[in-house]
């Protein structure tokens, strides 16, 4: 749905995207992270077709960009602050965009309603626009999107306005519109939400994709692994430095009376940790590895980057 290659946009001198390249498949939930200023906004307006760039190509659901393609309907763009008329009701505005889409007004009327149904915004349906809080304001962007059914879903930063449980509610409507067969481009700091979400990633440093990966192959490919034992009796100080200066230990830290052991990325690293275990006769009671989240996996990439 997304194939972008050797994409380059500058703002002055300010060269923001950098031979951008990077595919996102049909049926994919694609996260798409980076730090503040990292370009994914302005990568976003290249793909929905709101801005040009100066080399590179880019095909989107099987057309290359330009500033008129997105009239297709095949592309629905929720940017971080969408904007609205405040004097509208929902219920109007999604009318008001649905009469783009020339449909009897039954139908349009019944399309709005679902919508609103779906973003969770049914009780506020006649309530002005004006009056809705930031993250109302949110779910009706996405709504708004949804009006001619695309297939493309760009959305920018579509949870970062809501509470916890509106967050939640967008991760499912996220999962359900992807069971209905859209593509998904999601851009957001809320990591904890991509990793819920999302089947691959694409970290954006630089103004290049630094790495793209499944969301499955994190800890496996790319980190090193963790494992908290507890002991029928907390090692001595004595055994605590001898642990510490093993080849295959990279760091050890206690947490609430655990032991954490993080490990360098080998292959026999864990069977000589449990080597080492038996023979210094430390009985354990539990050990299990740790799972690394996403925030752990990005902080690492960009840190080492920079």
């Amino acid at each position: 749905m997304i194939y972008a290659k050797g994409l380059n946009k500058s703002y002055g001198d300010h060269h923001v995207l950098k031979d951008l390249s990077m595919h996102v498949g049909k049926g994919e939930i694609y996260g798409f992270i980076g730090k503040n200023g990292a370009g994914k906004s302005t990568a976003m307006n290249l793909f929905a077709g709101l801005a040009g760039f100066e080399s590179g190509e880019c095909f989107i659901a099987g057309n290359a960009t330009s500033m008129n393609f997105q009239k297709s309907g095949k592309v629905g763009y929720l940017p971080e602050n969408p904007g609205f008329y405040p004097y509208m009701t929902g219920l109007e505005y999604l009318l008001f965009i649905d009469s783009m889409f020339k449909r009897k007004n039954s139908a349009a009327q019944t399309n709005a309603a679902e919508l609103l149904e779906t973003v969770k915004l049914s009780d506020d349906a006649y309530r002005r626009i004006g009056g809705y809080s930031r993250g109302m304001r949110q779910r009706l962007g996405l709504a708004s999107v949804l009006v001619g059914d695309p297939e493309l879903l760009l959305l920018d930063e579509p949870s970062s306005a809501l509470d916890p449980e509106g967050r939640n509610d967008m991760v499912n409507i996220i999962k359900d519109l992807n069971r209905q067969g859209k593509t998904i481009l999601i851009s957001s700091h809320i990591l904890d939400d991509i990793e819920k979400i999302c089947n691959r990633i694409g970290i954006l440093h630089g103004g290049h994709i630094h790495l793209e990966t499944d969301l499955t192959d994190l800890d496996d490919k790319y980190l090193p692994p963790s494992y908290q034992a507890v002991f029928e009796k907390d090692p001595s100080p004595e055994n605590i430095a001898t642990l510490k200066r093993e080849p295959w230990m990279a760091n050890m830290e206690t947490e609430n009376g655990h032991f954490i052991f993080h490990l360098k990325q080998t292959d026999e690293s864990k069977l000589l940790m449990l080597k080492k275990l038996g023979e210094m006769n430390l009985a354990v009671q539990s050990l299990f590895r740790k799972k690394s989240t996403l925030e752990d996996f990005f902080l690492r990439m960009v840190n080492k980057n920079e």
